[in-house]
């Protein structure tokens, strides 16, 4: 999630046409409720959603999305990424709103290329923001337990169960209050 918010970001640091549009709907994500956009994903994610619809229009076969253990903790992944994605998007483009001009000028003057720039001047600019966005989605990834319940219910075969899913589970149904 990190990496594509990073990389929309620099895409919506750049003067395009139609920007504005799309710097509102990434964020959508974000100040809708969890609950909202994990049944959005539900919907997706079913035999007869979007996705397996965009499959076999490709003539490729259906995936069980939430059935499989190894496709059901990727889907979730995959939200959770989605989801975090358009959280840190803005964040890193503020940050690299902040990167001095004057550094990517001395870097070009150098010869430096797009790699060299984005390796040498904007990583180091935005170190602070990137340590930061790495916490707090580090954080966030244990607050995945509604995305979960509403989606797998922590299967199949456990396969997505969730640390705070599974403490609150043992709390108040197996009424192991200690061991939780």
């Amino acid at each position: 999630g990190l990496g594509g918010a990073l990389a929309v970001a620099m895409l919506l640091n750049r003067r395009l046409p139609g920007i504005t549009g799309f710097k509102i709907v990434y964020f959508m994500p974000t100040i809708a409720s969890e609950a909202v956009m994990a049944v959005v994903f539900l919907w997706m994610y079913q035999d007869q959603g979007t996705l397996n619809g965009l499959l076999n229009s490709l003539g490729l076969p259906s995936v069980g999305w939430l059935r499989s253990p190894n496709m059901a903790l990727l889907s979730i992944i995959f939200y959770g990424a989605w989801r975090g994605m358009s959280y840190n998007t803005p964040i890193f483009l503020a940050a690299l709103k902040n990167v001095s001009q004057e550094l990517y000028e001395a870097a070009e003057i150098d010869g430096a290329g797009p790699w060299a720039k984005f390796r040498f001047v904007t990583i180091p600019g935005i170190m602070p923001i990137i340590i930061y966005t790495v916490i707090m989605s580090t954080i966030a990834s244990f607050q995945v337990v509604a995305a979960v319940d509403l989606m797998t219910g922590g299967g199949p075969q456990n396969a997505t169960e969730v640390t705070v899913r599974y403490i609150a589970f043992t709390a108040s149904e197996s009424l192991k209050i200690g061991y939780a």
